[in-house]
């Protein structure tokens, strides 16, 4: 952050801007009490510009007395002085009782002159981390100290205009908070729909099956039944190289989809060897049979790819399974639910070759497959364009704070 101060801007500090700056209590295991009165507030707690609640902490109100407590008030600015992210901060709403926090978060009351959420944002923002960071020290974990903390650099404009910067940010967090809010309700609804759209309506007849009751008319089969082909890979992951083709892991394949993070590569004479049983194409799923069991995707259509160890691949015969369909269904509840069975139940096992190839896959006719993963196909679209909009969002708000806290793009009445 630049120390120069645009016109009618002061430049402070984080401590001089503070009536009230302070950490919070040294408090050991010893002095907590799970019946305490106090709530003892948690690193875990603080959020990146919000308060998460996720801690069970608790001391008694003579307990709190003893060890001399600064107890917490609604709109403090709470201030974590270690990872991850160093600095990361939120406004304490208040709770249904009292509550004091650890020493490793800092206590920050705005002074005359300054606004609180302003304050807030002012150290959320990038630079601000970019010198806390530059300030902490340590080797396992990164802590800066109050002291170094409070006196880094803080640009003040005029109240009227730190009230008018807040609010564009704030307008901005509501939009994000929306965005999460779809995101949240659409993966539900994608939960739901995985689940019932395998399963027979209330008052329908019903197929008895060992992946349980499925609607009537629809049938289960071994994969390598309505399968071409169903491949291992080899027992082990190619050698890697820094350019060539795609290697999946386990780790790109997540949630239905294929995860480009964290591809590696392998090299061309390596891709051929992995690829001797049969080469991934468009229209091939992808299953995971261990660390975790069951996850699937589609192969991608842009790059040719090879098997990493512990993969397999499904090619589904076009005239019996819909490959969109197969993809929904290797995901549905029942089969999921079979999977778990054979891990012990859990997904973090794994399962043999021959349980990926002969596992039971529900197969109504071909319409009715269209019809579900068209279905599932379109909460998948909703939820790209939420998890897209929710990313230009939070980009959005970098730039722009950034812009306004440093006082290169003014917000005047």
């Amino acid at each position: 952050m630049s120390n120069e101060a645009p016109d009618a801007w002061e430049s402070t500090t984080l401590a001089a801007s503070c009536e009230f700056f302070t950490d919070g209590d040294w408090v050991e295991s010893k002095d907590q009490n799970p019946d305490g009165e106090v709530r003892l507030i948690q690193l875990a707690d603080i959020g990146d510009g919000a308060f998460l609640n996720k801690s069970n902490r608790f001391l008694t109100t003579q307990k709190a007395r003893d060890l001399r407590c600064s107890l917490l008030q609604p709109g403090d600015l709470l201030i974590a002085r270690m990872a991850d992210p160093i600095a990361r901060c939120c406004l304490f709403p208040g709770l249904d009782q009292p509550a004091a926090t650890v020493v490793d978060i800092a206590i920050a009351r705005a002074r005359k002159g300054v606004d609180q959420s302003f304050l807030s944002y002012a150290i959320s923002d990038h630079s601000f981390r970019e010198l806390a960071l530059g300030a902490a020290s340590g080797t396992t974990r990164s802590r800066i100290s109050r002291s170094n903390l409070g006196a880094l650099p803080t640009l003040l404009p005029p109240l009227d205009e730190q009230r008018r910067i807040a609010e564009v940010l704030r307008s901005i967090d509501e939009a994000r908070r929306l965005s999460d809010l779809l995101i949240t309700n659409l993966r539900l609804l994608r939960k739901l729909a995985l689940r019932d759209l395998f399963a027979p309506q209330e008052g329908d007849e019903v197929e008895d099956t060992i992946l349980g009751s499925l609607p009537s008319g629809w049938t289960v089969s071994p994969a390598e039944d309505v399968c071409e082909a169903v491949i291992d890979c080899k027992n082990r992951t190619p050698p890697i190289s820094d350019t060539g083709f795609a290697v999946v892991r386990t780790p790109n394949v997540r949630n239905g989809r294929f995860v480009r993070k964290n591809l590696v590569r392998t090299d061309a004479n390596s891709f051929e060897e992995w690829t001797r049983r049969g080469r991934p194409r468009a229209g091939d799923v992808l299953i995971t049979r261990e660390a975790p069991i069951g996850e699937v995707c589609a192969v991608p259509d842009d790059e040719p790819v090879c098997l990493g160890q512990r993969m397999m691949l499904y090619r589904p015969k076009s005239d019996i399974i819909d490959s969109s369909f197969l993809l929904y269904a290797l995901q549905s509840e029942p089969v999921q639910s079979y999977l778990r069975n054979l891990g012990g139940g859990s997904t973090v096992g794994h399962v043999r070759v021959g349980d990926i190839r002969r596992l039971p896959i529900p197969c109504p006719d071909l319409a009715t497959q269209h019809v579900v993963a068209n279905t599932l196909a379109e909460i998948d679209v909703a939820l790209d364009h939420a998890c897209a909009s929710l990313a230009q969002t939070a980009a959005l708000k970098t730039s722009v704070a950034s812009d306004l806290l440093s006082g290169r793009v003014r917000v005047r009445e």
